[in-house]
């Protein structure tokens, strides 16, 4: 029993440690000149799990997980080949590269509540961490950017790695109400809910709030009408409550006067644009139709490219499965969505994790006009190994293939 509490507690640390290092720690201020170091240690992790993990390459049950690998892989080759960037540049794969961790995971059959408990963590502590820089501003502690922060939405919005994954933590409580019925959870859900708004990003608050909403109508089907009756009148109550609220009503007044508006869908709309744009024009040859252009090192051809593009006003980070097309090309599109697919639809889950397909299933909305999928991938793919590992079908298959 100690020896299986001490490798549960090894893994844990293990992925605690591995996550920290790929985002750098959040980028915080502090450690701002060894982001290069964590990189390093990250790099060396990953070779670790990847020869660890050299068994369970062949699984049938883990083929598509394999081929997106894989095609990254060739990405990272084509890049250096076609753009003429260095070797070096794999630091950028670490997060596309979130497959070897996830095979860490198979090969060493990691217990499944250990995991969840590495989602929750990160969860906690990102909050921990967007709290302490609220209280700094306009100071920037943590973040990926280091220009100024950006109050046109009511409130200091940051860009701070990781803050796609905080709705997990909604998901999380309401499954734990939903257990064990007590009434604290749910009231934790609707104050991380509540940070959720105050990060005035509007795909993350509206698909989290649409689908945790979905999770509490599938897991309480019998009382369904009651509880979107409830929902319709504390909604009208809240938005008149709620008028004259400054965050909210700066949002709307962003989505309607933006041309990136998410209500808006005619032409003049700037993400659809961009979506239009790097389809016909960014990847010109068909190995990066294929298999996309890459990450880009400052200074070569493909960042001056990237920044050609982000200057008329077309980021990657903004269109989703299209930027996926544009970096990692069709093939990564295709498997991706073979794999979200299965997870999502084919995988039979105890009751207790159904909460993480609905998880995921933010994630995948929320990234048609966002990079919520491919920045917080290590994260998604723990969930989706412990919706695999825990799959009814899963055990079966994966003895039967290796």
């Amino acid at each position: 029993m100690s020896k299986l509490f001490k490798k549960q507690g090894t893994c844990y640390w293990l992925l605690i440690a591995t996550i920290l290092f790929v985002y750098r720690m959040f980028y915080y201020e502090g450690v701002a000149g060894y982001t290069f170091i964590m990189g390093v240690i990250a790099l060396f992790i990953y070779i670790y799990m990847f020869f660890k993990s050299a068994l369970i390459y062949g699984s049938v049950y883990y083929r598509t997980e394999l081929y997106i690998a894989l095609s990254t892989f060739t990405t990272y080759l084509l890049s250096i080949i076609m753009f003429g960037q260095s070797p070096t540049i794999i630091s950028a794969y670490l997060i596309p590269f979130s497959f070897v961790p996830y095979f860490f995971l198979v090969k060493t059959n990691a217990d499944t509540k250990t995991v969840e408990k590495v989602l929750v963590t990160i969860s906690v502590l990102y909050i921990f961490c967007w709290l302490y820089q609220v209280s700094q501003i306009p100071h920037v502690v943590f973040g990926e950017r280091d220009d100024a922060i950006d109050n046109d939405r009511g409130f200091a919005r940051f860009y701070i790695a990781t803050k796609e994954h905080l709705p997990f933590l909604i998901f999380y409580f309401l499954s734990c109400y939903t257990k064990r019925k007590d009434f604290l959870y749910a009231v934790l859900a609707f104050l991380v809910f509540g940070v959720v708004i105050f990060h005035v990003a509007r795909q993350m608050i509206v698909w989290s709030g649409l689908m945790a909403f979905a999770y509490i109508i599938y897991m309480n089907k019998k009382n369904a009408k009651k509880i979107i009756a409830f929902a319709i009148v504390g909604g009208v109550a809240f938005f008149i409550m709620t008028a004259h609220f400054t965050i909210l009503n700066d949002l709307i007044a962003v989505t309607e006067n933006s041309t990136g508006g998410s209500n808006e869908f005619g032409m003049g709309n700037i993400r659809f644009e961009a979506m239009s744009k790097f389809i016909s024009d960014f990847n010109t040859n068909i190995l990066s139709i294929l298999f996309g252009s890459g990450y880009a090192a400052v200074g070569t051809s493909l960042y001056s490219k990237i920044t050609w593009f982000a200057n008329q006003g077309y980021y990657i980070s903004d269109v989703g499965f299209v930027g996926l097309y544009v970096s990692q090309g069709l093939v990564s599109v295709i498997l991706y969505s073979v794999l979200l697919f299965k997870v999502l639809f084919k995988c039979k889950v105890p009751k207790e994790y159904l909460y993480l397909k609905f998880y995921i299933g933010y994630i995948v909305l929320s990234y048609l006009g966002s990079h919520a999928l491919t920045s917080n991938l290590i994260l998604i793919m723990i969930a989706i190994y412990i919706l695999k590992h825990t799959s009814k079908n899963g055990t079966r298959d994966y003895i039967l293939s290796t």
